[in-house]
């Protein structure tokens, strides 16, 4: 009770000096235990503290929260959570220990829905060894989850190897060979860089389906329409072949470049 009354006090003082709008708070654990969230969602409330906020929530934990924690948070300002799903294959999910069930991301991702909160999603592929069903598993998830509705995202990242577990340890143990110097993990991680796991084909199908899957999910509009018509079909029936849309909009949008 005391951290959170602590926690509370020290954001209420902030937020009389600098009126600020919004806050992320960026811990993992935050949801961990649903009366504190709930404490200090109602103290966000009773202290008129008239912001909205975000969080890292995991999937098991957004399962067991109530319909009355879901409200309170609602009502104090929530606005978006991020649910790191990694795979959309049970299996895969398995052998990463990621200790969640799919059916977990549904129910946390149907609630959220029902209150309008926004959700990240975040998927990885590209895994030693990862199978074709896997990668496939991944795709047809986050679609799922990008149809359920307009504020949520499922952006795909490229699996890397960084120090420390137990995945990386194996590679090595295989000949892959991390970074030795500073320049090259500098180079290591761009947003679109891949490891040596995903060959081009995979990567130019895991691209496309990106790009059609976060036009389908958008907020539609009349205007939008005939277009996200298009992208859903794509997406829906796995038909990737002449992109024609997604070469039209690279040509008039250009990547922003890294700096």
């Amino acid at each position: 009770m005391q951290t959170q009354q602590f926690l509370v006090e020290e954001l209420e003082h902030w937020y009389k000096k600098y009126k600020f709008t919004d806050i992320n708070f960026q811990d993992e654990t935050f949801f961990t235990k649903r009366q504190r969230v709930s404490a200090i969602a109602s103290q966000f409330i009773k202290r008129k503290i008239d912001i909205s906020w975000a969080g890292t929530l995991r999937a098991d934990q957004g399962s067991r929260m109530s319909d009355e924690d879901y409200d309170l948070c609602k009502k104090s300002g929530l606005r978006r959570v991020l649910v790191g799903v990694e795979s959309g294959s049970q299996v895969m999910m398995d052998w990463l220990a990621k200790d969640i069930k799919l059916e977990q991301v549904y129910q946390t991702a149907e609630k959220c829905a029902e209150r309008e909160i926004d959700v990240i999603f975040p998927f990885i592929v590209g895994f030693p060894n990862e199978t074709e069903q896997s990668v496939d598993d991944s795709m047809r998830v986050a679609r799922e989850l990008n149809t359920m509705h307009p504020g949520f995202t499922t952006p795909i990242f490229y699996f890397k190897p960084y120090p420390g577990s137990k995945i990386t340890d194996d590679v090595v143990k295989e000949g892959y060979k991390l970074p030795a110097t500073i320049k090259e993990w500098s180079d290591f991680d761009f947003v679109d860089s891949i490891g040596p796991w995903v060959d081009q084909d995979k990567y130019k199908l895991i691209e496309r389906f990106k790009f059609f899957n976060k036009i389908a999910g958008r907020k539609k509009s009349l205007l939008s329409f005939p277009i996200q018509w298009v992208a859903n079909f794509r997406c829906k029936n796995k038909i990737f072949s002449f992109p024609i849309e997604k070469y039209i909009y690279d040509k008039l949008f250009s990547k922003q470049e890294l700096s």
